[in-house]
């Protein structure tokens, strides 16, 4: 479940991207240096492709993480501009609100992967395979399962 609910985030998300290169083209404000931008991020897109082929996960690991820093780096400037825009830029405020809205969606993932782990129920296997042992088969007829707090001394 959690796999197509990424898979169809990543979907919507490339879409939005796709609308958004048709809306900036059919406009006329595909300037070079926004195509330059659009190229580093096909060129992100195809490493991300290659990752992919190679089995390589794309949320963890060294060269996805770097590919995932510099897709943020591409997408700063944009917040920036925006950012620039307001009267009083509220940084320490934004990045808090990006801290929090990225921290809730993986609590309660965490949180629900915690209730199904600590709900799933022991395999009746187990329970079988230790009501069928007979102690005294395992550890010998003169033994007693008595307490020890120590081996016992050896005998001379």
């Amino acid at each position: 479940m959690l796999r197509r609910l990424l898979s169809g985030a990543g979907l919507a998300l490339g879409l939005f991207h796709v609308w958004l290169f048709a809306r900036q083209a059919s406009a006329g404000t595909l300037t070079p240096e926004t195509a330059a931008k659009w190229a580093a991020a096909a060129a992100l897109v195809a490493a991300f492709g290659a990752l992919y082929r190679q089995g390589v996960p794309l949320l963890r690991g060294r060269k996805a993480v770097a590919i995932w820093v510099l897709a943020a780096l591409l997408h700063a400037p944009a917040i920036g501009e925006r950012l620039e825009s307001l009267e009083t830029p509220a940084i320490p405020e934004a990045a808090i609100t990006l801290l929090v809205a990225a921290a809730a969606p993986l609590a309660g993932l965490l949180l629900l992967l915690w209730i199904a782990r600590a709900s799933a129920p022991i395999p009746a296997l187990q329970y079988v395979a230790a009501a069928s042992v007979d102690p005294s088969a395992v550890i010998g007829r003169r033994t007693t399962l008595a307490f020890c707090p120590r081996p016992p001394p050896r005998s001379a």
